[in-house]
């Protein structure tokens, strides 16, 4: 993963993102690909049998990845 850089930007005191704001859900799911995981079709199954996907409708950020 490429890593030190910086991805957007936020207001002048750092409170609210500016420009291109980031999901925690978007980290994970480049995590994810790199471990070769596809996060477009796995899934887990909760207590209820319910199935869930890993990041929910995110996907992996190019700007990690490559």
């Amino acid at each position: 993963m490429q890593h030190g850089q910086v991805i957007g930007s936020s207001s002048r005191l750092g409170g609210e993102p500016h420009e291109r704001p980031v999901h925690f859900r978007e980290i994970f799911a480049s995590l994810y690909q790199r471990l070769g995981i596809d996060v477009t079709t796995t899934q887990l199954t909760d207590l209820g049998g319910r199935p869930h996907y890993l990041v929910g409708e995110h996907r992996a950020m190019p700007e990690l990845v490559g």
